[in-house]
C-alpha cells in the first residue's frame, strides 16, 4: 500500500541538521546565539550559511527556519531546499530504523525521493 505525505519541516534534531549541512558541504553553527538578518536580528538556536547567499539561515529554538533571501536575488530557495529535504529524509530513515523497519531509497528522474519502509 503506498502513501503520499506533504510534510511542513521543523528542525528539531540539530546533531542531523549537523550532520547533513557536513554532508553537503555547508557550514553549520550549532548552540544559541543571536543571527543578523536583513530584517534584524534573531536568537538562533542553530544558523547554517549556504553558498551564495547573503545573509545565513536561522533556526529557532521551535525548528522554525528564519531567511532573508529577497526572493531569491541574495540566495536561492534550491539551495534551502535541498539542505530541508536531505534533513527530512534523514529523520525519517532513523525513525523507521528505530521501530526496526527497513528503508529503500528510490530517486526519481525529476529528483524527487521515494522512501520505502519494509518492516
Amino acid at each position: 500500500m503506498s502513501h503520499i505525505a506533504t510534510v511542513q519541516v521543523r528542525l528539531r534534531d540539530l546533531p542531523i541538521l549537523a550532520e547533513v549541512c557536513g554532508h553537503l558541504g555547508v557550514p553549520c553553527d550549532l548552540g544559541a546565539r543571536e543571527v543578523k538578518l536583513y530584517s534584524g536580528r534573531v536568537q538562533a538556536a542553530a544558523s547554517f550559511q549556504l553558498k551564495d547567499w547573503r545573509y545565513p539561515v536561522a533556526v529557532l529554538a521551535d525548528g522554525t527556519v528564519q531567511f532573508d533571501n529577497f526572493n531569491g536575488a541574495w540566495g536561492t530557495r534550491a539551495a534551502l531546499d535541498r539542505v530541508l529535504r536531505t534533513y527530512s529524509e534523514r529523520v525519517a530513515v532513523r525513525q523507521a530504523q528505530r521501530m526496526g523497519m527497513a528503508v529503500r531509497r528510490e530517486e526519481r528522474e525529476d529528483g524527487s525521493v521515494v522512501l520505502r519502509l519494509l518492516a
